[in-house]
């Protein structure tokens, strides 16, 4: 029921985002630009329970798209859809055996971003992004590899479904142009009581993307 909730509560706010994005005069937004985005993502697992262990960067990848809806002279409101990956890495040895271990998170996200707009008379336009995002869990697994083997298990019913995030960030603009790097602090316990972390664990995720866009 819980995870039902929510898938219900992201299918909602991603289906005002693709109305905001796709027919922007029903909205009263006629001066929006509307584009695409994709790059990679470098993210880490923080697991606490009394003490704080964060795992490696584990490198991802993201494509989505984004409108751009003018505020004022300076700011702007950006609502974004992504399909993002996240997780971590852990390397170690047992027994004189080196193993690896990758944590795969899948996600559909939304971030809600207020741009500001430096205001420079240069070509190259810097602005600063932050908001939240709101993502939903559409897969998770677990992959070990060791002596050239390798097991893989899906982890996602051990997770909550949602995790919210503050995304901050810094971009250039050029023309139709756009680069972005972000970094997203995790807000949301990922460990679901009754799952693979049980209930003495917090598990949250970090991490930043850099993206390349462009405005159509």
């Amino acid at each position: 029921m819980k995870k039902r909730t929510v898938s219900s509560f992201i299918s909602a706010l991603a289906l005002l985002v693709v109305l905001s994005i796709t027919n922007p005069a029903q909205a009263q937004f006629d001066q929006a630009t509307f584009g695409a985005k994709a790059g990679f993502t470098a993210y880490s697992l923080t697991v606490d329970n009394g003490d704080s262990d964060t795992s490696d960067l584990r490198l991802g990848w993201t494509i989505g798209a984004f409108a751009n809806i003018p505020l004022s002279s300076m700011f702007d409101f950006q609502p974004e859809l992504y399909f993002t990956q996240k997780g971590g890495r852990d390397s170690f040895s047992e027994g004189g055996v080196d193993i690896e271990g990758n944590t795969i998170l899948n996600y559909i996200e939304i971030p809600l971003l207020v741009r500001y707009n430096i205001p420079l008379e240069t070509e190259v336009l810097p602005y600063i992004t932050a908001g939240p995002t709101f993502g939903y869990l559409v897969s998770a697994d677990q992959k070990i590899e060791s002596d050239g083997a390798s097991f893989t298990e899906s982890i996602k019913d051990d997770l909550n479904a949602l995790n919210v995030g503050l995304s901050v960030g810094i971009g250039l603009g050029l023309r139709q142009f756009s680069l972005d790097y972000r970094y997203e602090f995790g807000l949301t316990d990922l460990s679901d009581d009754d799952g693979l972390f049980g209930s003495d664990l917090s598990v949250k995720t970090s991490g930043f993307s850099v993206t390349l866009g462009y405005t159509f």
